[in-house]
C-alpha cells in the first residue's frame, strides 16, 4: 500500500474531540473559579469572624439587614467599626478591614481601589446616585459574589 492510500482522516481528531480536548485543559486550568487571591472568604470562615468598616452617617437599618445577612450566609460574627470613609477605604486597602458600608453612588471615583455592590436590596438606582452599598477589595472574587448575594436579597 502507498503513503497516497492512507487516509489521514481516519488519524486526525474529529473537531468535536478537539473542542472537547480543549475545555478539558481549560477546566483544569481554571481550577477553583472565582477566587480570593487573598483568602479573604477562607479566612472569614475559618475564623468565624469579619470586619466591617461603616463609614459614618450610613443607613443604620440597611446597614444591619447586610451584616445579618452575612452572619447568617458564613456562619461568622461581624466585628464593626465606625469611620469615615477615606480611613475605612485605606483599611480596605491594607487588609485590616473585610468590607465597607455607606452609602456610595456606583460609579464613585473609589471604584479605583474598591469594588461596590448593587444598591441594597437590588433596587435599580442609577449608577451616579448614592445608596446603601458593600465595598470589597478588588479581586477577592468569592468574597465578592459572597457579598453580592446578600446585599440583592430580598427579604
Amino acid at each position: 500500500m502507498s503513503f497516497q492510500q492512507y487516509n489521514l482522516r481516519h488519524f486526525l481528531p474529529s473537531k468535536n474531540q478537539l473542542a472537547a480536548l480543549g475545555l478539558g485543559i481549560l477546566l483544569t486550568a481554571c481550577g477553583d473559579i472565582p477566587t480570593d487571591p487573598d483568602g479573604t472568604l477562607k479566612q472569614i470562615l475559618n475564623s468565624q469572624s469579619f470586619d466591617v468598616g461603616i463609614v459614618s452617617g450610613s443607613n443604620p437599618k440597611e446597614t444591619a439587614i447586610i451584616i445579618d445577612r452575612l452572619e447568617r450566609i458564613t456562619g461568622a460574627t461581624a466585628r464593626l467599626r465606625r469611620d469615615e470613609t477615606s480611613r475605612l477605604i485605606d483599611q480596605l486597602e491594607n487588609g485590616e478591614i473585610d468590607l465597607i458600608i455607606g452609602s456610595f453612588p456606583k460609579s464613585s471615583p473609589l471604584q479605583k481601589t474598591v469594588t461596590f455592590s448593587a444598591a441594597i436590596g437590588n433596587r435599580k438606582v442609577p449608577s451616579d446616585q448614592p445608596a446603601t452599598r458593600a465595598g470589597m477589595p478588588h479581586g477577592e472574587n468569592r468574597w465578592i459574589m459572597l457579598v453580592e448575594k446578600a446585599v440583592r436579597h430580598h427579604d
